[in-house]
C-alpha cells in the first residue's frame, strides 16, 4: 500500500483524473439508487405497511378500466367482506381557505376516522377525529405539517382556532407530522399533496345513491394468514352480492372488485423509468471505469521497466497484480467518498427536475443501504478498472532490459486492450446518445402535438363561489358570474374570453350517454363521453375547430329545447355515415331522466388529459341551459397572458374579497406541465449523455496519445524515408478509428437490439429512427476525431531525427 501511495502521489496528475472520474460515476449511481430505494424498497410511513391494500371496483361491461367506490358500496363492503381487519375511504377534492387568512385554494379530503388508527401515524399536536365525530359531521379538520407552516407560519397555538373551509367555519383540531402523506404517495388528486383532512361524514343522500358518484378511495388491512385464493373469492362475492342491491334494471354487468397491494400502487407503472435510470447510470460507471482502465494501461507502458525490474529480482506476477490492485484500491476509496458526498448536490438536482407526479420525493435521504451501495460500487469498479493494466503488468518479461526491446509484444498486448476498452465506451456512449436523442425527439414531439386548441396567449383561471355564501340554487352563482363577465370584458389587451365548466387537458367529467334509439348499453361498447359545458363563443375562442353544423350561441340557454356538440371521434364511432347532426342522443344511463339533446354540430378533437392519448368521445352542453357552479375561464389576451393575472384578481377581490382565484396559469404552462416527465426523463438522459461523451473522448485521447508515444521512432522513420504529415496523420487517425467504428456498430446494434424496451418512452418516434442514429453517431465521431487530432498533430511536428534519436 505504501509503494501505491507513492506512485499515485508523484503521478498526482493522473491520481486526480482517475479519482473525479470515479466520483462521476459514483454519484450518478449513488442519487439514482437513492430514489430508486426510496421509491421501491423503502416501507410506506404507515403502520405495518405491507399488510395495507388499494381497492377499486369496475362495472367491465359499462365502463373500461378500474375506479373508486360509490359511498354505498363502501358500506357493503365492509359489510359483507371477511377479509379485512381495518378498512377506511377517503374522497380528495379542491377546497377554498379562508376566514384568518389570505383566501387561497388547497387541495383537501374527506376521511373516515376509522383510518387514522389503520395509519397509525399520531399528531404532532392536538388529536385526530374520532368516529363520533365523523358521523355527527362535527365541523373540525387536521392539518398537515406543510399547510401549518405555510399559511400558519408553524405556529404551536394553532389548536382552537377557527378557519373557514368552503366558506364554513371549522375548528382546527390536530396538525399531522412533517413527512405524512395521505392519500398515499403518487395517489394523489391531481399530482397534489393533501393539505388538510375533514371528517368523511356520509349523509343519508350519500348512502342512497347505488350506482352513482365513484370517488371514493378506500383502503384496507388485510386479515393476517390471508391467502390470494381467500382474498380474491371473498372479493367475488362481495362484488356479486353488491350488485344485487343495485336498481333493477342498471346496466353493466357483474360488479367486480380488485385488490393491490399499496406499495405496488404507489410505484404504479414506475419500473420501467427505472430500469431506463439504471441501464443510463450503470453505463456512465462501466465507460468511467473503462477510461481508469485505459490510463493504467498507459501508465502500465510507461513503468514497463520497472515491471522488468521488480521480476529480475524475483517478483511474481502476484506480488505485481496485488501491487496493482492496491492502487486501484486507493483510487476507488477517495472516488467513493467523493461521489458519496456529491450525491447529496445530485440529489437536490434530481429533486428539481422532478415531475410532481414522481411518489415520495419528499424522502428522499442517504441511510445505511445507500453508503453500503457506494461502498459496493466502488470496489467493484476498482476491480473492474485494475484487472486489465494488472494483467499486463503480471506479463512483462525481464529479458526486455538486457535486448532494449521497446516496442514488443507487451506493449502490442496493451494496446489492444487499450483498443478494445475503447470500443467498450463509444459502444456504451452511443447506446447512450442514441437513448438521449430519441428522448429530446419524445420531448420535442410532445410540445408540438396538436391539443385541439390555440395555447398561444390563453390564459385559464377557476371562480367556484361557495355554496355557504352563494346558497344552494344557481341563481346566485349566475348573478355573481354576470357582475364578474361585465368587469372581465373591460380588462385592457383583452382580446375575448370565454368559460365551461372543465378545461383541456383536465379529465372532467365522464357521462354515460346514449342514442336515441337505443333502449339499453351494449356490453361490447361501453358508451362513455367526457361532458362538458362550454359558454357561447367558447369554440372560438379556444380554437377548436367546428366541422360541421353550428357551435352554441346566446339564444341556447334555459327554457330553449336542449342542443349539444359532439367531437368527431363521437361522430366517427357511432355516426359513421356522417350524418350526426340533427341526430339526438342522452345525457346519462336507462334510468336516467335526462332529456335528448339535438347534435347542433361536430368539432374537432381535443386531448382530456394527457398530450399523448387517442382521442375518446366528447360532448357539450350549452353552460346557459344547464348553469355550473363553478367556471373556468379562458382570456385570449393580445400580450403575454401573465400580464392579465393581477388585474384579474383584483376584479374578483372587488366583488368578493374572500372569493378565491385558482388554478390560474397559461394554457401553454399546461401543456409544458403535461410534458414534464417526458422532459425529465430527456434531462437525466442528456446529462449522462454528455457525461458518457467526455469520458469516451478522454479515452480515445489516452489510448491514442499513447500508441503515438510507442511508435514514436516508427513515425520517425518513416518520416524519413518521405512519408508527408498528411500521410503520418492517416494513418494515425486510421489506426484510432478501427476500434472506434467497431464501438459504434456494436452500439447501434445494441440500441436496435433494445428497441423494444424502449417503446414505453416514446412517442412519436421509433427506436430505430435514422436521423437520430445517424446524428448520435455523428456527434461521437466528430468528437472521436477532435481527440486524436491532438496527438496526431504532435506527432507530425516531430523531426524525424529527434524522434528517431528520442527513441
Amino acid at each position: 500500500m505504501k509503494q501505491a501511495w507513492r506512485n499515485l502521489r508523484r503521478d498526482w496528475i493522473f491520481s486526480t483524473v482517475a479519482i473525479a472520474i470515479l466520483a462521476i460515476g459514483v454519484a450518478a449511481n449513488t442519487s439514482v439508487f437513492t430514489l430508486i430505494n426510496t421509491i421501491l424498497f423503502k416501507p410506506l410511513p404507515y403502520r405495518e405497511p405491507a399488510g395495507l391494500v388499494h381497492l377499486e371496483e369496475s362495472l367491465p361491461d359499462l365502463i373500461a378500466g378500474e375506479y373508486p367506490f360509490s359511498a354505498p358500496d363502501v358500506g357493503e363492503l365492509r359489510n359483507r367482506s371477511k377479509s379485512f381487519v381495518e378498512l377506511a375511504a377517503s374522497s380528495s377534492q379542491e377546497m377554498d381557505l379562508s376566514g384568518s387568512i389570505e383566501p387561497t385554494r388547497v387541495n383537501g379530503a374527506h376521511l373516515e376516522a376509522q383510518a387514522w388508527k389503520m395509519l397509525g401515524v399520531a399528531p404532532l399536536l392536538g388529536r385526530l377525529f374520532d368516529e363520533g365525530e365523523d358521523r355527527r359531521g362535527d365541523r373540525v379538520l387536521v392539518l398537515s405539517y406543510a399547510a401549518w407552516q405555510r399559511y400558519f407560519n408553524g405556529d404551536p397555538t394553532v389548536i382552537g382556532r377557527g378557519v373557514d373551509v368552503d366558506r364554513r367555519a371549522y375548528t382546527i383540531q390536530a396538525v399531522m407530522p412533517n413527512g405524512f402523506v395521505f392519500p398515499p404517495p403518487g395517489m394523489e388528486s391531481r399530482d397534489k399533496r393533501v393539505d388538510l383532512w375533514l371528517p368523511m361524514s356520509f349523509t343519508k343522500s350519500d348512502l342512497a345513491s347505488l350506482g352513482d358518484n365513484y370517488n371514493n378511495l378506500v383502503l384496507a388491512r388485510l386479515k393476517p394468514g390471508l391467502t390470494s385464493k381467500q382474498l380474491q373469492d371473498d372479493l367475488a362475492r362481495v362484488g356479486n352480492e353488491n350488485k344485487a342491491t343495485y336498481p333493477a334494471g342498471f346496466p353493466g354487468g357483474p360488479l367486480k372488485i380488485a385488490s393491490t397491494p399499496l406499495m405496488e400502487e404507489v410505484v404504479g407503472d414506475l419500473r420501467g423509468l427505472f430500469w431506463l435510470l439504471i441501464s443510463s447510470v450503470g453505463a456512465v460507471l462501466l465507460i468511467g471505469c473503462a477510461n481508469i482502465a485505459s490510463l493504467l494501461l498507459v501508465r502500465t507502458v510507461a513503468r514497463r521497466d520497472e515491471f522488468a525490474v521488480r521480476k529480475a529480482l524475483g517478483a511474481t506476477s502476484w506480488h505485481l497484480l496485488r501491487a496493482s490492485l492496491a492502487e486501484a484500491l486507493l483510487i476507488a476509496i477517495p472516488g467513493g467518498a467523493l461521489g458519496l458526498l456529491s450525491s447529496v448536490w445530485a440529489l437536490e438536482l434530481l429533486i428539481r427536475l422532478a415531475p410532481r407526479s414522481l411518489p415520495r420525493l419528499e424522502e428522499l435521504s442517504i441511510d445505511w443501504r445507500v453508503a453500503v451501495f457506494t461502498l459496493a460500487v466502488s470496489l467493484l469498479a476498482a476491480l473492474f478498472f485494475s484487472l486489465a493494466p494488472a494483467w499486463q503488468a503480471s506479463r512483462t518479461d525481464p529479458g526486455a532490459l538486457r535486448n532494449g526491446d521497446k516496442g514488443g509484444t507487451q506493449s502490442r498486448g496493451a494496446l489492444r486492450l487499450g483498443h478494445a476498452l475503447v470500443s467498450l465506451e463509444v459502444a456504451l456512449c452511443i447506446m447512450l446518445l442514441g437513448a438521449t436523442g430519441l428522448l429530446i425527439k419524445t420531448y420535442r414531439n410532445l410540445l408540438q402535438t396538436n391539443p385541439g386548441f390555440q395555447a398561444g396567449r390563453l390564459l385559464a383561471f377557476q371562480i367556484a363561489p361557495q355554496a355557504a355564501a352563494y346558497g344552494n340554487d344557481t341563481g346566485q352563482h349566475v348573478a355573481f358570474f354576470a357582475r364578474l363577465d361585465s368587469k372581465l370584458s373591460a380588462l385592457p389587451g383583452l382580446k375575448s374570453f370565454s368559460y365551461a365548466d372543465g378545461a383541456p387537458l383536465s379529465s372532467g367529467w365522464q357521462r354515460i350517454f346514449m342514442l336515441e334509439s337505443q333502449k339499453e348499453i351494449s356490453s361490447r361498447a361501453p358508451q362513455m363521453t367526457n361532458h362538458i359545458l362550454a359558454s357561447p363563443g367558447h369554440f372560438e375562442n379556444l380554437g377548436i375547430r367546428v366541422l360541421s353544423g353550428r357551435s352554441f350561441n346566446w339564444s341556447d340557454r334555459e327554457g330553449q329545447a336542449p342542443v349539444c356538440l359532439i367531437n368527431q371521434t363521437l361522430s366517427k364511432l357511432f355516426f359513421p355515415n356522417g350524418d350526426a347532426v340533427g341526430k339526438r342522443l342522452k345525457i346519462g344511463g336507462p334510468a336516467g331522466d335526462a332529456p335528448l339533446s339535438t347534435i347542433i354540430g361536430i368539432v374537432a378533437d381535443t386531448k382530456r388529459n394527457e398530450l399523448n392519448e387517442k382521442p375518446m368521445p366528447q360532448t357539450y352542453e350549452p353552460i346557459l341551459q344547464n348553469q355550473a357552479r363553478s367556471r373556468t375561464y379562458f382570456l385570449r389576451t393580445q400580450q403575454q397572458p401573465e400580464s392579465l393575472a393581477g388585474p384579474v384578481r383584483e376584479i374578483v377581490r372587488s366583488l368578493d374579497p374572500r372569493q378565491v382565484v385558482a388554478e390560474m396559469q397559461s394554457m401553454e404552462e399546461v401543456i409544458e406541465d403535461k410534458a414534464a416527465s417526458k422532459k425529465f426523463q430527456m434531462l437525466l438522459l442528456s446529462v449522462f449523455g454528455a457525461a458518457a461523451l467526455l469520458l469516451a473522448v478522454t479515452g480515445i485521447f489516452g489510448v491514442i496519445a499513447n500508441m503515438v508515444t510507442r511508435q514514436t521512432r516508427e513515425i520517425g522513420i518513416r518520416m524519413a524515408l518521405g512519408a508527408s504529415p498528411v500521410q503520418i496523420l492517416a494513418m494515425i487517425l486510421r489506426c484510432g478509428l478501427t476500434p472506434v467504428m467497431l464501438g459504434v456498430v456494436i452500439g447501434l446494434y445494441g440500441l436496435i437490439a433494445i428497441g423494444k424496451s424502449l417503446e414505453s418512452f416514446l412517442y412519436g418516434v421509433k427506436p430505430g429512427d435514422p436521423i437520430t442514429l445517424g446524428v448520435a453517431t455523428g456527434v461521437l465521431l466528430i468528437s472521436a476525431i477532435a481527440a486524436m487530432l491532438i496527438p496526431a498533430r504532435r506527432a507530425v511536428l516531430v523531426s524525424p531525427s529527434v524522434a528517431i534519436r528520442g527513441e
